[in-house]
């Protein structure tokens, strides 16, 4: 995707109303209180460690269904990083993208993982020598920083500048075997102020080297900030078609389009993010909100393997679950694992 793409006023696909019912997903009856300690929901009982290549009621592969640590911080914070690793495996995640080791050294957390049959995706850190470092010690295949923010201006010439930093970063990165990433929140997605045409994203994609500079898709980032009153104002899978090579990784987040409203039980408050062209609103766990994530993992499917991608569940309130963040990944996990979001490629 070049810098001169124009953005379309509205997706050919309408408006954000194509996500599907959340019952299984959010079923969590029965079981303890505490949110250390979830028990499976009634309806469904998957078997983590079973051969789903074959179970028609997955369209997203298993085997790249992370978590962002993130999103448990507060289980970390209580239990340590052994535990809930644990916790995370048992309903199934095999993929880990890190925001910080709790307290771990990178040598036991790599141990951990080890021991847990799942693998390192990323992490959350810095454009630095350490944390480029603590990358390499773990043995990941990518660094990234979690946001990337307007610093140098709004204008072409300072996104440019963002770009070539990436670049250089990018590249002491790669010398050591590691990939940078960068994860985008709604900034990316503003338009060029000289150049009202064009979004950052496209100033990003056309000057970072290739090679050297990937992207991190939150897909509830992308499309709240793409909504308007009329529709969508771009199209986020738009940017991953042409070249889904330079997005290794998504963060599967989802959100209500409407404010203030109770959702499976959980108050859904609206997200104060002003400088978005249109109100967002609250996180939810996947599958209660309105990211229309089988059209994209549709469209993406038919250009790329899915499972050449990390597919990162991530929600920035879990702990707000009525039973805690665990629960919340729970929730999200099973319909991930089971709503055919990938459609039509099965695995």
């Amino acid at each position: 995707m070049d810098a001169s793409r124009p953005i379309p006023t509205l997706s050919r696909r309408g408006m954000l109303g194509a996500s599907t019912s959340a019952a299984a997903a959010v079923a969590l009856g029965g079981g303890r209180a505490q949110a250390n300690e979830v028990d499976p929901p009634e309806c469904v009982e998957p078997d983590p460690d079973a051969n789903l290549t074959d179970d028609v009621g997955t369209n997203l592969p298993p085997s790249r269904i992370g978590v962002q640590t993130y999103s448990v911080n507060d289980q970390i914070s209580s239990l340590g990083l052994g535990p809930v690793l644990t916790a995370l495996a048992e309903i199934g995640y095999r993929g880990v993208e890190f925001a910080g080791l709790g307290g771990a050294t990178a040598d036991e957390a790599r141990t951990m993982l080890d021991d847990l049959g799942m693998h390192p995706v990323g992490q959350h850190a810095g454009m630095d020598n350490a944390s480029l470092q603590t990358a390499v010690a773990l043995g990941l295949p990518h660094t990234g920083i979690s946001l990337i923010t307007n610093i140098h201006g709004a204008h072409t010439e300072a996104w440019k500048q963002t770009a070539e930093e990436f670049n250089a970063f990018g590249a002491q990165c790669t010398a050591e075997g590691v990939k940078f990433y960068v994860h985008m929140h709604p900034e990316p997605y503003t338009p060029v102020l000289d150049s009202p045409g064009n979004l950052a994203l496209d100033v990003l994609l056309a000057h970072t080297d290739p090679e050297l500079v990937f992207f991190e898709m939150d897909l509830y980032w992308a499309y709240f900030t793409a909504m308007s009153a009329q529709g969508l104002l771009f199209d986020p899978v738009e940017f991953v078609l042409p070249a889904p090579e330079r997005f290794p990784i998504f963060h599967v987040k989802d959100g209500r389009a409407l404010a203030n409203e109770q959702v499976a039980g959980q108050q859904v408050t609206p997200m104060n993010v002003t400088h978005a062209p249109y109100p967002m609103d609250g996180i939810c766990d996947v599958g209660q909100g309105d990211v229309p994530f089988k059209d994209f993992f549709g469209k993406l499917a038919e250009v790329s393997d899915l499972a050449g991608h990390e597919l990162v569940w991530e929600r920035d309130t879990a702990s707000n679950h009525p039973r805690g963040s665990l629960a919340s990944a729970r929730a999200s996990y099973l319909m991930m694992r089971h709503d055919h979001m990938g459609a039509p490629s099965l695995y």
